[in-house]
């Protein structure tokens, strides 16, 4: 179900991530979502979906919806915070009811982001005043805006493993443990941290492979002939 011109220039203004366009996976939108000419003289009410129980409850997203309705005085913002976020919206958006503004499900399909999304604007155009758009594009066309951009990597104190007495960067796995270890016994320093509750983490290990060394296809060669898990290679 297709929004006003004049609404869905409100949900532009405060679009976390992307604004409905349509009901449960029907035909493409294609109406961009325009700013109104006069912000002020725009109506009508909008419903958020968030996964951000704690933001609601604190009144944390009151205060974001104050400062929309100093530029758009006359919308009306809601707030649903949902604790099971992906499995109650993938549900939800088998209906008309998922909300005007939320967080795209990962269960949502990029190529589909048309069925249910309504287009922010041009891939061009976005991208000039917004990172990552392209991530969302489709057809030239961006349905949602990135809440936050990642750099992973490891951060390493340099003054610290040179006062262990390590001064070149270890290039196994073996030479990495024996500088932990060294740091550990010659300074009493705590030699690795990591946020261990997590599973995530212990990706980082195989998803960083080749930063350092700034080899894009360090991945591709633990495929080669020789095998990575034989002793010696």
């Amino acid at each position: 179900m297709g929004k006003t011109k004049t609404l869905a220039g409100a949900i532009l203004a405060i679009a976390t991530l992307t604004a409905t366009g349509c009901s449960g996976g029907g035909a493409p939108s294609t109406e961009m979502a325009e700013a109104p000419a006069d912000p002020g003289e725009a109506t009508g009410s909008i419903t958020v979906l968030t996964q951000r129980t704690d933001l609601v409850q604190s009144g944390a997203m009151d205060a974001y919806a104050a400062e929309f309705n100093k530029v758009y005085p006359k919308i009306k913002v809601k707030f649903e915070g949902l604790t099971d976020y992906e499995g109650e919206v993938k549900i939800r958006m088998n209906t008309e009811d998922y909300g005007d503004v939320l967080m795209i499900p990962a269960s949502v399909s990029k190529n589909d982001y048309p069925k249910f999304f309504a287009p922010l604007g041009t891939s061009i155009k976005m991208a000039d005043k917004y990172r990552f758009s392209d991530k969302s594009a489709v057809d030239s066309k961006v349905y949602g805006i990135a809440q936050f951009g990642t750099a992973n990597g490891f951060v390493y104190n340099k003054a610290l493993w040179k006062k262990a007495g390590v001064t070149a960067w270890p290039t196994t796995p073996d030479e990495f443990l024996t500088g932990l270890e060294a740091i550990r016994t010659r300074t009493g320093a705590t030699p690795y941290y990591t946020n261990f509750k997590d599973g995530w983490p212990l990706v980082q290990w195989t998803t960083n492979v080749g930063s350092v060394t700034c080899d894009e296809n360090a991945t591709n060669k633990l495929a080669g002939p020789v095998s990575p898990w034989k002793e010696g290679s």
